[in-house]
């Protein structure tokens, strides 16, 4: 990992138990900014950043900017960026925008009590990042030299319910997906404001997600040997069409995929699909358009249409119903019904008399 810049500011909010009168005024927070960038070359600066990235493996939501750049400019800040060549002023400007912006959100919210926001733009792996995580103090005891108990902090990272990272190489490109963040429950979980002072939305075309699932299920099947592949993928495709039109966590595919995998495989799926390589998220709508064609065949030609169960589809000197010949090529349908028969017979003698 290359740090090209990063920084820390501080807000500070005391926690406000209890329901907040709809005519009182927010909760004042405080800002404590630092000056000037971390040093790169800081072994304890790269420490942390390595941890943080660590920790923001998995659980992602994938998405993009909510698109109303009037509420939500944090985006046009990260653009200024780009545009500047990696400027260190403009990243400082930036973060002390941001950290603004998300002071005005969480004064708003009675539970929540601030923490450090941790900015860094970096590249790994060619690509290039803008990363930015809010984390908290851990206070606790511990005994010095002479026995006598005194208090101390250090930075929490056993959980990260904060954090947003953007692909600027995707974002700069229009790409979908260029965005990923730690959603958390919107409805449950206080740390929403984080989300939405930033701008953060999981509007990307869910048959992206619901196709890339399969990619992965194909991935692992086969680099696990197995040769059940084709049961595999009707079953999940089973399970996603049964949960349309609520959403699907990972943890519930990987269930169903784990059951067929030898157990040094049961992290896969999570860690691969929650990747930079697949970007699903942790939650998603499966799409029945994606789910139609990986169990189905479709295809409208001039005079005719056609439609079938890929299950049905066999070779020739097999017994399927629907048999497909490529040197021949033609298709042949075995085993009518005889209301077709009868249809067809109709149709022949109309078409003759």
């Amino acid at each position: 990992m290359e740090i090209i810049n990063s920084i820390a500011h501080k807000i500070i909010k005391e926690q406000i138990k209890g329901k907040q009168d709809s005519g009182m005024s927010p909760v004042e927070a405080e800002i404590i900014y630092r000056d000037d960038v971390f040093d790169p070359t800081n072994q304890k600066v790269i420490t942390l950043l390595e941890a943080l990235l660590k920790v923001y493996k998995t659980g992602k939501t994938f998405g993009s900017f909510d698109t109303d750049t009037d509420n939500h400019p944090f985006q046009l800040w990260v653009k200024d960026l780009q545009s500047t060549d990696y400027s260190k002023q403009v990243f400082i400007e930036l973060t002390r925008k941001t950290v603004n912006r998300i002071k005005i959100h969480i004064e708003k919210e009675n539970f929540a009590t601030g923490g450090y926001l941790v900015f860094v733009h970096y590249r790994y792996n060619n690509q290039t990042y803008f990363l930015v995580v809010m984390i908290k103090d851990k206070g606790g005891l511990t005994f010095t030299s002479d026995m006598e108990l005194t208090d101390v902090h250090q930075i929490d990272m056993d959980k990260l319910h904060q954090a947003a990272r953007i692909d600027l190489h995707r974002f700069e490109n229009g790409e979908d997906a260029y965005l990923s963040f730690l959603k958390g429950n919107q409805k449950k979980d206080i740390t929403g404001y984080f989300t939405k002072a930033l701008g953060c939305t999981d509007l990307i075309p869910s048959n992206e997600a619901t196709d890339n699932v399969f990619h992965l299920i194909d991935a692992i099947c086969s680099d696990a040997g197995l040769s059940e592949t084709k049961s595999i993928r009707d079953n999940i495709h089973d399970f996603l069409k049964e949960r349309h039109p609520n959403s699907v966590r990972l943890e519930e595919i990987a269930a169903k995929l784990n059951a067929h995998l030898p157990i040094e495989f049961h992290d896969s799926f999570i860690e691969k699909a929650n990747s930079d390589d697949f970007r699903i998220s942790q939650e998603f709508v499966p799409s029945l358009t994606a789910l139609r064609k990986y169990k189905r065949v479709h295809f409208k030609a001039g005079t005719w249409d056609l439609s079938f169960d890929k299950n049905a589809l066999g070779v020739p000197e097999s017994q399927a119903e629907i048999v497909f010949d490529s040197n021949e090529r033609s298709l042949t349908i075995n085993n009518l019904p005889q209301k077709l028969m009868d249809e067809l017979n109709k149709v022949i003698t109309n078409t003759n008399g």
